[in-house]
C-alpha cells in the first residue's frame, strides 16, 4: 500500500485528511492504508483510498442442545453443517424459542457459556452452565 513521506525541512506541508469529502484534520504528515480490501489511488494532489464492504449479510442457523435427564454442568455435542470448514470462525448464542419438550424460555434462567471448535461439514460445540441443568436448550449459530 502507498505511503506517504511529505518532504523534509522547509515546513508549511500539511494534508487535509478527509472522510467522505467532510475534513477529519489538517496536522496529518503519514498516511499508511492497510488491510485486505484497501486500495489507493491518485489523481494529481488527491488520493482516494477504497475499502471494499461486505455485502451486510450473514446466515443464522438454530440447533438445539439435550442435556439430558440427570442434571449436568457441561455438555459436548458435535453439530453438523456442511459448509462449516476447519477454518470456520463461529458464533453461538441462545435462542429464546422454547426447546422440543420446554414450555418456555429456560434462557431466562440458565447461563450457559460456549465453544466451539470448527471441523470439516461440523463444529464440536461445548456448553458449560453456570448450575446443574435438564433438557433441551435451542441456539443459534452463524460462521464465517
Amino acid at each position: 500500500m502507498p505511503l506517504y513521506n511529505p518532504p523534509a525541512g522547509g515546513g508549511g506541508t500539511t494534508i487535509t485528511t478527509q472522510d467522505e469529502g467532510g475534513t477529519l484534520s489538517s496536522t496529518v504528515t503519514t498516511l499508511n492504508f492497510v488491510g485486505a480490501g484497501v486500495i489507493a489511488t491518485g489523481a494529481g494532489a488527491t488520493t482516494t483510498v477504497t475499502i471494499a464492504g461486505g455485502s451486510g449479510t450473514f446466515a443464522v442457523s438454530t440447533a438445539e442442545i439435550d442435556f439430558g435427564t440427570v442434571p449436568i454442568k457441561s455438555k459436548r455435542i458435535t453439530v453438523t453443517d456442511a459448509s462449516i470448514t476447519s477454518a470456520s470462525k463461529i458464533m453461538v448464542t441462545p435462542n429464546g424459542a422454547p426447546a422440543t419438550g420446554r414450555v418456555g424460555n429456560d434462557w431466562e434462567w440458565d447461563t450457559i457459556n460456549f465453544s466451539a471448535v470448527a471441523g470439516t461439514g461440523n463444529f464440536l460445540l461445548t456448553g458449560t452452565a453456570s448450575g446443574r441443568i435438564v433438557g433441551k436448550r435451542r441456539i443459534y449459530y452463524t460462521y464465517s
